[in-house]
């Protein structure tokens, strides 16, 4: 199958590259039909095209890795129409601080 990997880096010297790397997810996702799109953003969460362009592939499911649960929580609400929380599981990655990564699953709600 075909896959793809969207981040984007706020260096000035990396947007280039990644827009590239956006354009050829933006077509993934377009061409194909998805049972399963994995969400792994930086702490800034997912861009709203991204979101966008997942809602519009319609996956049946959604698992999105977290550093950030407040972009995590703003990024859900934008999902909240078409998707519903089915799990939460914290990991606690790194001990002995407040960093913690959260992990969610999304069943598409039936219309």
């Amino acid at each position: 199958g075909r896959g793809c990997f969207i981040n984007r880096p706020t260096a000035p010297e990396d947007r280039a590259a990644a827009e590239a790397g956006w354009e050829t997810c933006r077509e993934v996702l377009r061409s194909d039909r998805f049972d399963v799109v994995i969400l792994d953003p930086p702490r800034a969460g997912v861009h709203e095209d991204v979101i966008a362009t997942i809602l519009r592939a319609a996956p049946r499911r959604i698992v999105y890795v977290s550093c950030n649960p407040a972009t995590q929580a703003r990024d859900l609400a934008l999902l909240a129409g078409d998707y519903r929380v089915t799990a939460v599981q914290p990991v606690d990655m790194f001990p002995h601080t407040h960093h913690v990564e959260n992990v969610v699953r999304l069943e598409r709600l039936e219309h």
